[in-house]
């Protein structure tokens, strides 16, 4: 009976595998990397995900105020909370990063219209 549910995990898996390599094309590290920097919803992701960590790591340290090492966890964790959300809400709207990052974004397609693309 194992052997049996094996088999048909191993064939889902193969089904699976196979699906979503045929659906998605290749890309080198470079273009990830350089698509990826540019891109406002990955840094929303970071962002968003950071302030989850750093509320995790809040609230879990906040029961052991008594201990000097999670005092300062506690204290660190605080402060990438409010860096974070910084971040997190210069990305919308009118904010800093979101203009800076569309300016590098900007630039960048004018260089390569111009031939002279990143090596």
């Amino acid at each position: 009976m194992a052997n049996k549910m094996q088999k048909e995990l191993n064939q889902s898996e193969k089904s699976v595998s196979h699906t979503s390599a045929s659906t998605q094309k290749p890309r080198s590290k470079k273009s990830i990397i350089n698509g990826d920097l540019l891109d406002i919803d990955a840094h929303r992701r970071f962002a968003k995900a950071g302030m989850s960590v750093s509320l995790g790591a809040l609230v879990l340290t906040a029961f052991g105020m008594k201990n000097k090492t999670v005092k300062k966890i506690h204290i660190v964790a605080g402060v990438a909370m409010v860096g974070f959300s910084l971040y997190h809400a210069g990305l919308y709207d009118n904010g800093v990063i979101k203009k800076m990052i569309n300016n590098a974004a900007k630039k960048r397609r004018i260089k390569i219209k111009a031939g002279k693309g990143y090596e």
